[in-house]
């Protein structure tokens, strides 16, 4: 998978620029809970996500994928802060604040420099809805 790095600090996002087949399954939130409120760049992402997942090699990586009309939205903001910083909040609470170098053109994007209990955590909220068994 090709990275673009964008960061401050130890917090750091990045565009995924390929996703493959085998990937590993991503979370889901049982459908009575409510998806956790995203917001990027001061735009609701909330109920964009398509995948979730959190991996943990040296440290905790959280990987985000969004539909595609949200990923062309998180292009349009990307680039309207490049070279700025982009807060990231989920529940209203800002887990990061990436300088965005390049923009973020898939709408899927990699969260590191969050402590691992804190990257599962908001793997899990903003997953997407499991599918029913039905």
């Amino acid at each position: 998978m090709h990275h673009c790095w964008l960061g401050l600090a130890t917090l750091v996002l990045a565009a995924c620029a390929e996703t493959g087949p085998g990937r590993p399954p991503g979370f889901c939130r049982p459908a009575e809970l409510v998806a956790a409120r995203l917001i990027l760049g001061g735009e609701d992402f909330t109920g964009s996500v398509t995948y979730s997942h959190m991996t943990h090699d040296i440290q905790p990586v959280l990987h985000i994928e969004l539909d595609p009309a949200s990923a062309g939205r998180l292009a349009a903001i990307s680039e309207a802060h490049l070279d700025k910083p982009l807060p990231i909040l989920v529940d209203g609470v800002e887990v990061s604040r990436p300088i965005v170098s390049t923009p973020l053109l898939t709408g899927e994007f990699e969260l590191t420099g969050l402590p691992s209990s804190e990257a599962e955590r908001i793997a899990r909220a903003l997953a997407p809805p499991c599918a029913s068994a039905g």
